[in-house]
């Protein structure tokens, strides 16, 4: 068994980081195929935490299903969650409208559930604008 030295680990995520910032999705991708042939079997503890660091769940999105027209990337939704928090508006909560003729989300704040009625289900209707998800601005709790 090879030991890989912290020199190498320190140089991976030096690598990593780096790829991260030109592009999440392609550094994953480069990294893993380089960093898990390297690995192999020869430093189990290492290869299970690189899996959690890089792996593409560890990219946050939301709505990366099948069921979803296309991710969210979350970082957007924390700063929509925080352009609603700072209104001067007492906003309640934030709908994810999903706007299918300029096929991205959009964020909508509400101060009520009623409010909420006023977009279809996302799936259940052919409206251009239909509601994906509902959450609370505050505790973050999805709603619908």
């Amino acid at each position: 068994m090879k030991n890989l030295g912290k020199e190498k680990i320190t140089s991976f995520y030096r690598m990593f980081a780096i790829e991260v910032q030109r592009s999440r999705r392609v550094a994953i991708d480069r990294v893993c195929k380089a960093w898990f042939v390297r690995v192999d079997d020869r430093c189990p503890k290492i290869k299970s935490a690189s899996i959690f660091l890089i792996s593409p769940s560890g990219i946050q999105s939301m709505f990366d299903s099948p069921d979803y027209p296309k991710p969210l990337e979350e970082s957007l939704f924390e700063r929509w969650l925080e352009q609603g928090r700072r209104s001067p508006i007492p906003y309640a909560y934030i709908l994810v409208i999903w706007d299918e003729l300029d096929g991205c989300y959009l964020p909508v704040y509400t101060q009520s559930r009623s409010e909420m009625n006023q977009f279809a289900r996302f799936g259940a209707s052919p409206d251009q604008r239909s509601m994906v998800a509902a959450y609370d601005l505050y505790s973050e709790s999805r709603i619908l």
